[in-house]
């Protein structure tokens, strides 16, 4: 953890104990040649694949670190990705037979199925019937078009298949969270420090033209964000892991109107900043130790 070389207010520490400390970094491919390795070392390969996991590959950044007093709003999000499946009745067949063959038991497979099928007995033939018909209207000029075997089944029967729904669970998603700081210049000092904090946002948030740019370019630093209380990370708050900035969006007229001191700088403006956690966060890292 560096010192911050740009702050806001400028006598933060003496008006608050808690604060935001940004510390920025150049970041490398996750998939390089010199990343971690993902094999398993210890007994416990849950905790192996974690630390791996989560060693970003970084470098020092050229950019100064910032601290910020702890915005009015701060909030964290978690959420994850379910959605229904629609599965027909041979589909949900061949998926009750799908447990036991991944797990190395085809003859507890086959039982399944066949006790599935069992299951189905009358209800297979018009099912089947169906699907033929389907077929046939959708390939007969004249017949149709389009036509789905619960279309037949409800036109004839006035039933349709089980869709047999499930939720399914299609993984996590990464974590976003924004942050505004509203900055009032009391001094010129704090006017210069406003517009550097800006500066470096829009600096770290954006790509590096270097060798070989009209090929490619550099992908951007990335940014630890640390909710500070005194000189730790405070423990009450949700932390994140290393993040990407989303966007800066800078506001030079918050309160309405335009409004400057004698040399031209705002008297006030507003800071808001978009970021996306690296790495997807797993229940077995939430605990007091980590704050996330």
């Amino acid at each position: 953890m560096t010192a911050p070389s740009l702050r806001y207010p400028e006598n933060l520490a003496a008006e608050s104990n808690d604060w935001v400390l940004f510390e920025f970094f150049k970041y490398e491919s996750a998939f390089s040649s010199s990343s971690a390795s993902t094999t398993p070392s210890t007994t416990d390969q849950g905790q192996e694949f974690l630390d791996s996991y989560n060693s970003v590959k970084t470098s020092d950044s050229s950019l100064s670190s910032i601290a910020l007093y702890m915005p009015p709003e701060l909030a964290a999000a978690y959420a994850g990705n379910w959605g229904g499946r629609d599965f027909s009745p041979l589909g949900a067949t061949a998926l009750g037979a799908a447990a036991p063959l991944l797990n190395g038991d085809p003859k507890a497979a086959g039982d399944a199925v066949k006790k599935r099928l069992d299951s189905m007995k009358g209800g297979l033939f018009p099912y089947m019937a169906a699907e033929g018909i389907k077929t046939a209207m959708n390939g007969i000029p004249g017949f149709g078009g389009n036509v789905q075997a619960n279309d037949v089944l409800a036109s004839t029967m006035g039933k349709i298949l089980n869709p047999n729904t499930e939720v399914l669970y299609s993984g996590p998603n990464l974590r976003t969270f924004g942050l505004t700081f509203k900055m009032t210049a009391r001094s010129s000092a704090e006017s210069t420090a406003i517009k550097s904090i800006i500066t470096t946002f829009k600096k770290a948030m954006l790509p590096t033209a270097g060798n070989g740019a009209q090929l490619m370019v550099n992908v951007p630093n990335i940014v630890q964000v640390t909710f500070m209380n005194k000189q730790n990370k405070n423990p009450w708050v949700t932390q994140f892991k290393q993040c990407a900035i989303g966007s800066v969006n800078v506001n030079y007229t918050p309160d309405g109107v335009w409004s400057t001191f004698r040399d031209g700088a705002p008297t006030a403006v507003t800071l808001q900043l978009q970021f996306l956690e690296l790495k997807v966060l797993y229940s077995n890292e939430i605990d007091d130790t980590n704050g996330y």
